[in-house]
C-alpha cells in the first residue's frame, strides 16, 4: 500500500490536468499578487485573473478591465503592459503562456 501511494498520486494530477483543473490555491494567490504589482499604477476599473495547468503548460489568462478615459495611441503601449505583466509571472513555471485582454466592458469578461 505504501508503495502504490506514488503512482496514485501521479494519476490523480495528471487526470486534473486533463480535466483543465486550477492550480493549487497558493499557487493562484501567488500568481495573482504578482500580477497585482505588475499593473500597479495602472488606471484599471477590476481585472481577473484565471488559470490552468495543462499537460506541461501553464495557461494564465488576464482580463483587464480599463475606463473609458484610458486611452492608448498604440499597440505597442498595450505591448509594455503586457510585458509587465510577463515579467512579473516569468518564474512561476517554465512553460507559461499568458494572454492579456483590455476592455472597457465587464460583459466581455463572463
Amino acid at each position: 500500500l505504501v508503495l502504490i501511494w506514488v503512482p496514485l498520486k501521479t494519476v490523480k494530477d495528471n487526470v486534473l490536468e486533463l480535466l483543465n483543473m486550477a492550480p493549487p490555491a497558493e499557487i493562484q494567490q501567488e500568481v495573482r499578487t504578482r500580477f497585482d504589482r505588475s499593473v500597479e499604477g495602472l488606471a484599471l476599473e477590476k481585472s481577473y485573473v484565471r488559470m490552468v495547468r495543462i499537460g506541461r503548460y501553464f495557461y494564465v489568462m488576464t482580463q483587464l478591465i480599463v475606463p473609458s478615459s484610458f486611452r492608448l495611441n498604440r499597440v505597442k503601449e498595450l505591448d509594455d503592459i503586457r510585458r509587465r505583466i510577463a515579467d512579473g509571472l516569468k518564474d512561476i513555471h517554465p512553460k507559461l503562456v499568458i494572454d492579456s485582454i483590455f476592455t472597457e466592458d465587464e460583459e466581455w469578461t463572463k
